[in-house]
């Protein structure tokens, strides 16, 4: 039963290690969202979501184009 879970084992992480090494080598290796792309937004934007951003959270695009006042003030 040990000899099986051993080859069941290495064979894991003989199937896994591959997947790790080629999502860990991305184009941007020590910016944000190196893994799952690139973060295309620039300072501007970024303050503008954080004004609309609401307490838990999460970024709420629907009330910025409803014209309101933001839920924030960021400097």
């Amino acid at each position: 039963m040990f000899r099986k879970s051993l080859g069941v084992a290495i064979l894991g992480l003989a199937v896994s290690a591959p997947l790790f090494a080629l999502g860990c080598a991305s184009e941007t290796g020590g910016k944000p969202y190196s893994v799952t792309g690139t973060n295309t937004i620039d300072e501007q934007e970024r303050k503008e979501r954080l004004r609309w951003t609401d307490d838990k959270g999460h970024y709420r695009p629907d009330l910025r184009n409803q014209g309101g006042a933001p839920l924030r003030n960021v400097p």
